[in-house]
């Protein structure tokens, strides 16, 4: 058990010391991985961050699996036409995930607000 213990401080120390390392970079593929510790909680519950910020701004930075991130979390909180701007990103590099969400809004239509932010293409 004392081993357990010992690995789990450990744990948390790499943690605690690669966030750091990540956030000083300011590099895409290092906000990108903050956002994933936190989502995932990978250093326990002990580190608690805006995992959704991180994911923003790598993103912002041009990361392509941030960018799938961040139109999938704007679409889980319904805002459509955010969630259709990243997909239309993902779409500029060909990135196939955001490629597949993009269809599915074009497929289904969406409205957001009242408002439609996707026509649906039946053809």
């Amino acid at each position: 058990m004392r081993l357990i213990y010992f690995a789990d401080i450990l744990l948390l120390f790499i943690f605690a010391k690669a966030l750091k390392i990540y956030e000083k970079e300011e590099h895409p593929h290092a906000f990108y991985r903050c956002g994933l510790i936190f989502r995932d909680r990978l250093a326990g519950p002990y580190f608690k961050g805006d995992w959704k910020k991180y994911f923003r701004k790598a993103a912002e930075g041009g990361h392509l699996e941030a960018m799938y991130e961040v139109g999938r979390i704007n679409q889980d909180e319904g805002k459509f036409s955010n969630a259709l701007f990243w997909y239309k990103q993902c779409e500029e590099q060909n990135y196939l995930p955001g490629l597949a969400k993009l269809g599915d809004f074009y497929k289904d239509g969406k409205k957001e607000d009242g408002k439609v932010v996707v026509t649906q293409d039946v053809n």
